[in-house]
C-alpha cells in the first residue's frame, strides 16, 4: 500500500481534505488506469468502506481538461443519479485542489464479469443498451460540449491522415483531406439531423462496472462520463455495440437494437438506421487512424485492433446512405479486406509526425 506522500505533492492538503470527511491515517491502493491527468486510489482506513480518492489537476490548472474538471464531475454525477443512472456518488470535493472523494464500484468490469460467468453477454449488452436508452432520454444538455464542434467529430479525418498514407505509401496533402471531409459533410447533410441528447461519449464495457448483488440493469455501474457531450441520440449505442476492441455477436447486437428502438415508428426507425450507419462508420474510421497515431506515440498495443476495426468498417460501407463515401474510398484504392501492417519506423516517411 501507499501512503499519502506517494500520491500527492501536497500531503498536508490531502490529509486535511480527508480528515474533514472523518478519514484519518489513510493508506491507499492504486485503482485502474485513466488516460486523463488524474489518478484513483482505494482508501484503507478504520471505518471507511467503498470509497476512492480521485486526484487530478486543480480546476484552474491549465492541465485540467474541461471534460474532467472536478466541478463537472460533481454536476454530472448528481444529474445522472437524478435520471436513474448508477454512477459513483461524490461524497466531497475540492476543485481548487483537484480532489474528489467518490463511491467505489469495485474492480470487476462488465467484460470481466462476462468472462468470469457472473453474467451472460446477452444480458450484459441488453442492460447496457437500456442505460444507453435512458441517457438518450436526457434532454437537459445545457453546458455540455457540442459533438459536432468537438475533437471527436473532427476525428473523421484521421483515416486519411494516418491510415491511407501508409496503405497508399504516399503523403497526402490538405486538399486530399478536405475532399474526404466534403464527402462526409454531404453524407450527413443528406439525412435529417439527429436529435441531440446527453451522451457519455465513451460508452463501452470497459467503462461499465459489474455490481455484485444487484439484479437486472442495477448490476451496472457507469464510469468515465466526465467527457459527456450533447450528441446524437444513437452515439452511445454505437460505441457499445460497435466497440473498437471486440466484435459483438449479431444476435446480441440485434437484440440490443430492438430493445432500444422498440417504441419507434416507421419513419423514426428509418432515420435511426441511417444515423446509426453514419456514426458507426465515423467511429470505426476515426479509430483506424487514431490507433495508428497512438502507435507513433509509443502505444503500439492498439494496432492489434486494426483487423476487427477494418471488418466493421467494411460492414458499415454496405449502408445505402454511405454509398458516396464508399465510392470515394474505392477510387482512392482503399482495401477493405486486408488489415494494414504497420511498421512505425518504416511508415514515418508517409506521415506528418
Amino acid at each position: 500500500m501507499l501512503n499519502s506522500t506517494a500520491i500527492a505533492k501536497d500531503m498536508g492538503a490531502l490529509d486535511a481534505f480527508l480528515q474533514a470527511q472523518g478519514i484519518k491515517n489513510a493508506q491507499f491502493t492504486p485503482v485502474g488506469e485513466d488516460m486523463a491527468p488524474r489518478r484513483y486510489y482505494r482508501i484503507h482506513a478504520d471505518g471507511v468502506e467503498k470509497k476512492l480518492i480521485c486526484i487530478g489537476p486543480p480546476d484552474e490548472d491549465p492541465a485540467a481538461h474541461i471534460g474532467h474538471l472536478v466541478r463537472n464531475t460533481v454536476r454530472l454525477s448528481d444529474a445522472l443519479i437524478a435520471h436513474g443512472i448508477r454512477v459513483p456518488r461524490v461524497y466531497a470535493s475540492d476543485p481548487a485542489q483537484g480532489f474528489a472523494l467518490v463511491e467505489d464500484f469495485g474492480d470487476m468490469r462488465m467484460d470481466q464479469a462476462i468472462a468470469a460467468g457472473k453474467i451472460s453477454a446477452e444480458d450484459a449488452y441488453n442492460y447496457a443498451a437500456e442505460i444507453a436508452r435512458k441517457l438518450a432520454a436526457i434532454n437537459d444538455i445545457s453546458g455540455l460540449n457540442d459533438y459536432y464542434a468537438s475533437h471527436v467529430h473532427a476525428g473523421r479525418s484521421k483515416l486519411v491522415q494516418w491510415y491511407l498514407p501508409i496503405l497508399l505509401q504516399r503523403k497526402v496533402d490538405a486538399n486530399f483531406v478536405d475532399e474526404y471531409i466534403d464527402i462526409w459533410d454531404a453524407v450527413e447533410a443528406a439525412v435529417e439531423k439527429p436529435r441531440e441528447c446527453f451522451s457519455h461519449i465513451d460508452f463501452h464495457l470497459m467503462n461499465l462496472m459489474y455490481l455484485d448483488g444487484h439484479e437486472g440493469v442495477e448490476c451496472i455501474g457507469v464510469l468515465d462520463y466526465q467527457g459527456a457531450m450533447r450528441a446524437p441520440y444513437v452515439y452511445d449505442l454505437v460505441n457499445l455495440l460497435d466497440d473498437a476492441r471486440r466484435i459483438v455477436p449479431d444476435h446480441i447486437k440485434c437484440s440490443a437494437i430492438d430493445a432500444f428502438t422498440k417504441n419507434m415508428n416507421a419513419k423514426e426507425l428509418m432515420l435511426f438506421n441511417a444515423h446509426y450507419a453514419i456514426l458507426s462508420a465515423q467511429f470505426h474510421s476515426r479509430c483506424l487512424g487514431q490507433f495508428i497515431e497512438l502507435a507513433f506515440m509509443g502505444k503500439g498495443q492498439y494496432l492489434q485492433y486494426l483487423p476487427s476495426l477494418l471488418k466493421q468498417f467494411k460492414a458499415d460501407m454496405q449502408a445505402p446512405v454511405l454509398a458516396p463515401l464508399k465510392a470515394w474510398l474505392d477510387a482512392q484504392g482503399m482495401d477493405f479486406d486486408t488489415p494494414l501492417h504497420v511498421d512505425v519506423d518504416a511508415a514515418a516517411k508517409w506521415l506528418k509526425v
